[in-house]
């Protein structure tokens, strides 16, 4: 099970503020998680991923995400020392089911001036993944770059939203 933070104020604060320095920060959520079900694994050290708006969130955010566990990440202490934002999402990834360590699987995904991101998996996801692959349109499947249930609810998201 994954950790997430969502951060929306009206004036910007420092990510550090938010992501590493606070005693329950996302670096502790994925280091030292005493909320997991799943207590047998109590650490999400498979990627973790930040996006923010710099000014707007009509215009499109920032996203920077990875494979190591977000507490032996140095680029993201030095980012969150530099970076002020008042629209934040943090997220901390603990793989499950059979979803692949990889950048394209770690939370956020962002769609234009969509962020998105989504704690938990989706129960049998397997036998439906086809026919929701299927249900989608060409232009919002091809946004698909990992293989996560989190990332095709994204999708189907997206394709609601270009149905209306």
């Amino acid at each position: 099970m994954c950790r997430f933070l969502l951060y929306k104020s009206n004036s910007p604060i420092l990510l550090a503020d938010l992501l590493t320095r606070p005693a329950h920060s996302i670096i502790m959520q994925s280091f030292n998680c005493k909320l997991r079900v799943d207590l047998r694994r109590p650490m999400n050290g498979d990627g973790f991923g930040i996006g923010w708006y710099d000014d707007e969130p009509q215009t499109p955010g920032c996203i920077f995400t990875s494979t190591l566990p977000a507490w032996s990440n140095l680029n993201l202490q030095r980012l969150a020392e530099k970076i002020k934002s008042a629209l934040v999402f943090a997220h901390v990834r603990a793989t499950t089911g059979e979803t692949a360590t990889s950048e394209s699987n770690c939370h956020p995904w962002q769609f234009g001036n969509l962020m998105w991101m989504h704690n938990g998996n989706i129960g049998g996801f397997e036998s439906i993944k086809r026919r929701l692959q299927n249900a989608l349109s060409e232009e919002i499947y091809l946004t698909i770059q990992g293989t996560t249930d989190s990332e095709h609810a994204f999708a189907l998201f997206l394709n609601m939203l270009q149905e209306g």
